[in-house]
């Protein structure tokens, strides 16, 4: 866990330092090695792949850190969208990576038929898709560092998007200049000063037409929304990069102290977290607290802020795959699994799986028993034949039970209540039944019914083994 946590330290550390608040109104291959080498801290030994388009920012990319003298090779995704277009950037890069002789790496695939099958949007599955061909080319030829082309307007555009969908303040961090193996060198330079260079120096690009469409929340930000925030302040791209390293230094603060937190209050058994109300209320926002443990689950600040208002057990979220539940003075995360709802039949001795355990059954004479163990419980039964059929099977709603020593009845939901078992583990918790009538919830409560006597000749002892975690 504390290397993990070194190596996220170290990730938001590269990120944040690599940030330069000074605008950067010039581009130049000596501005750039500087940028890579003082604060992004790479060496001229480090060897990369660059993810090339074909467009102003990739190509201003693969020109200057070819002019540095960088090992590169590159890689350039067709994804069949644009027909004669797609083709085009294709033949560019090639041509150009042939012209440089760098090794240059093609995929070439229909997207919208992998759509159709697969389903997805086409920004997310085209991220998807290039990322994972990316890391697969770097590890296959032991390169250092991918790189890809996002600039400082990006980082604009990309800050405004997470906002406009609401993603607090991890949606105000930015693109990251290094995370990891991926480092984005075009950070320094804005949208504008990119074309402008390469126009003046002639180095060839090419638009994607769809870069002018605003059917994407991105173009529609780029053509509708920037401009009027630049006639505000036209250094607004600074004044974001800015906020983003700033933004980052406070998650990292946050982060730091959340892990502490975790180490000292927070139990761990298995796939279940068990976090104290008593440790989170002693903080004034204790919902970011709880949000900044569970968002990685899925759950957002508003279920924390909800989860907090409970003033008794029973309040459950759902997220994705897992759940956060109150009981009593605990909140537990734990991932949702499949309902044990099957029903078993026995009919003889033996031993019987059931959701995470195994329950054995056998008949043993009616003497020396020990109920010194709350996993063994003993049914009264005057032969073999009388012993079977049982159905073992998951607690129901209305489920009722006489316990030991009780006249009347009780609901087995009451039962589990007052033995402090929470609402999630209750469907995991086998219960046995003979001729319609609860003969024990097992590792809790054994019923009346069941009760052993003197007189009976036999006994059918029943064991509960749970499986090691």
């Amino acid at each position: 866990m504390q290397q993990a946590n070194n190596e996220r330290r170290q990730i938001f550390t590269d990120a944040v330092r690599c940030i330069v608040l000074k605008a950067v109104t010039k581009i130049s291959v000596e501005i750039l090695a500087g940028f890579l080498e003082k604060e992004i801290r790479l060496k001229l030994t480090d060897r990369f792949l660059l993810a090339v388009s074909g467009g102003a920012d990739s190509m201003l990319m693969l020109h200057l850190m070819h002019k540095i003298g960088y090992s590169i090779e590159v890689a350039h995704v067709n994804y069949g969208l644009r027909g004669t277009e797609s083709d085009g950037d294709e033949e560019l890069v090639k041509q150009v990576c042939a012209d440089l002789t760098i090794p240059f790496h093609l995929k070439k695939m229909n997207l919208k038929e992998i759509i159709e099958r697969e389903g997805g949007g086409i920004q997310e599955r085209a991220r998807e898709v290039r990322y994972e061909w990316f890391e697969e080319i770097r590890v296959q030829n032991e390169l250092d560092f991918i790189a890809t082309a996002h600039n400082r307007t990006d980082n604009l555009e990309t800050v405004l998007m997470q906002q406009i969908r609401g993603t607090g303040i991890n949606g105000t961090t930015g693109i990251y200049p290094i995370r990891k193996k991926l480092i984005r060198p075009m950070l320094l330079f804005g949208a504008d000063a990119i074309r402008d260079f390469m126009q003046t120096n002639k180095i060839p690009f090419r638009d994607d037409s769809s870069n002018s469409k605003p059917d994407y929340t991105r173009n529609q930000i780029r053509h509708w929304v920037l401009p009027e925030l630049l006639k505000i302040n036209d250094d607004v791209e600074q004044t974001f990069l800015k906020n983003s390293q700033h933004n980052r230094q406070w998650l990292e603060l946050m982060n730091d102290f959340t892990d502490q937190f975790k180490a000292k209050n927070v139990e761990v058994h298995g796939d279940e977290w068990r976090i104290p109300l008593s440790a989170l209320t002693a903080f004034s926002q204790s919902h970011l607290l709880l949000f900044n443990l569970v968002n990685r689950f899925g759950f957002t600040i508003d279920d924390c802020w909800v989860m907090m208002q409970q003033t008794s057990s029973g309040g459950r979220i759902i997220a994705d795959r897992h759940e956060m539940i109150r009981h009593q003075d605990i909140i537990y995360i734990t991932e949702i699994k499949a309902v044990a709802d099957a029903v078993v039949v026995v009919n003889k001795e033996g031993d019987y799986r059931f959701a995470d355990g195994t329950l054995s059954f056998m008949i043993v004479p009616n003497e020396d028993l020990s109920f010194d163990n709350a996993d063994v419980a003993y049914l009264k039964c005057s032969s073999v034949e009388n012993a079977f059929p049982l159905l073992i099977r998951s607690w129901k709603e209305g489920d009722r039970m006489k316990p030991f020593g009780m006249k009347g009845s009780k609901l087995l939901s009451d039962v589990m209540g007052e033995s402090g078992i929470p609402v999630h583990h209750r469907k995991q918790i086998p219960v046995i039944v003979k001729d319609e009538t609860i003969q024990w919830l097992v590792g809790i409560k054994q019923s009346e019914d069941s009760r052993v006597k003197r007189e009976d000749l036999g006994v059918l002892r029943i064991e509960w083994l749970k499986d090691q975690r």
